[in-house]
C-alpha cells in the first residue's frame, strides 16, 4: 500500500490535485472512493471538466466521464452501499471501466468510529478486491475535519487502513502558517508528502 499527504493553506488547490489523482487512478481501470467533508460532491463533479474530462453516457445509477487516456464511472452520495462492491465488480467484468465514489460524509464526529457504516463498506471493497489485481484508492478531503483532536494513535490506525494490499491513501491536511508544526507528527505516518502553494516572485 502507499499513503500520500497533500497539504497546503486554503485555496492551493489541494482538492484539485487529489481529485485529478483519483479520476487518474479509476481512468486506468480502478476504483476511487473520494470521502469529503469539505466540498459538495456536485461541486466535485463538476472540477472533473477542470481536468480535462468530458461527461459521456449517464443512467439513474452512475454518471460516465472521458478524457483521451480512459474513461470511468462515477457515483456520487453520502453512504457506501454494501454490495457496492459486487456492482463495480460487474461493471469492471463487462467493460474494463473503473469506477470513483464520490461520498459526503454526513457527520465528522462519528465517521472514525466502530458505528461508521462507511468504512465499514469501505473495508469490504479493500477486502474484495485486494485479490483481483485491482487497486483501491481512498480520498479523505480533509483529515483536519474528520480527525480535528487526534492523537498520534488515531492517525496510525487511520494511515493503516488505507494502506492495505492494492490500497492508495490520499489525506488532505490544512497549514495555517508558515510555521505550522501542529502537523508534523502525522507527516511522517504518509509514504510521501506533497506541499502545494502559491508561486512567489522574487
Amino acid at each position: 500500500g502507499l499513503t500520500i499527504m497533500i497539504k497546503g493553506r486554503a485555496g492551493t488547490g489541494k482538492t484539485m490535485l487529489a481529485l485529478q489523482l483519483a479520476a487518474s487512478i479509476v481512468a486506468q481501470g480502478h476504483i476511487a472512493v473520494y470521502l469529503s467533508a469539505e466540498e459538495d460532491p456536485n461541486l466535485l463533479i463538476e472540477r472533473l471538466s477542470y481536468a480535462g474530462y468530458a461527461k459521456g453516457p449517464s443512467d439513474a445509477y452512475n454518471k460516465t466521464f472521458k478524457r483521451e487516456d480512459g474513461e470511468f464511472s462515477l457515483v456520487a452520495g453520502n453512504f457506501i452501499k454494501p454490495n457496492q462492491s459486487v456492482d463495480i465488480a460487474s461493471q469492471l467484468q463487462q467493460n474494463g471501466r473503473g469506477t470513483l465514489l464520490l461520498i459526503s460524509i454526513p457527520n465528522r464526529k462519528t465517521f472514525y468510529s466502530r458505528k461508521s457504516q462507511i468504512l465499514k463498506n469501505l473495508y469490504q471493497l479493500f477486502q474484495n478486491f485486494a485479490q483481483q489485481k485491482v487497486y483501491v484508492c481512498s480520498v479523505l478531503d480533509s483529515l483536519d475535519a474528520v480527525l480535528e483532536n487526534g492523537g498520534r494513535r488515531l492517525y496510525e490506525e487511520v494511515f493503516n487502513f488505507a494502506k492495505r494490499q492494492r490500497g492508495i491513501g490520499i489525506f488532505i491536511s490544512e497549514e495555517h502558517g508558515e510555521e505550522d508544526y501542529s502537523s508534523m507528527p502525522r507527516d511522517y505516518l504518509a509514504d510521501m508528502v506533497i506541499k502545494v502553494g502559491y508561486r512567489r516572485r522574487v
